[in-house]
């Protein structure tokens, strides 16, 4: 009896040290893991403000390229009316002159 109940407790000793060898393991691996999700959290926070910042950007760029656009229309019209106008004036030079 003696023999069994010091071979279960040899058995017993040894799957401790055996968990407790995997726990020293696994435990950093546990620790890295979180700091890893932790990391991957910020960088997806990071991904999704750079998102947005470049959503606003566009918009803006669309909004401010449509006023150019007709900031351009409006000096385009100003100077056809004042080429029209030039050449009203020198005609009424030429008439004039002659």
């Amino acid at each position: 009896m003696e023999p069994y109940i010091l071979n279960t407790f040899n058995s017993a000793i040894a799957g401790l040290f055996f968990s407790f060898i995997i726990w020293l393991v696994l435990f950093p691996m546990k620790s890295i893991y979180k700091d890893w999700m932790k990391q991957t959290e910020r960088l997806d926070a990071i991904k999704t403000e750079l998102e947005l910042q470049r959503s606003n950007c566009l918009t803006t760029l669309q909004y401010q390229g449509e006023r150019q656009i007709a900031s351009i229309d409006k000096a385009v019209d100003t100077l056809n009316e004042i080429r029209v106008g030039q050449a009203e004036l020198n005609g009424v030079l030429k008439g004039i002159l002659k």
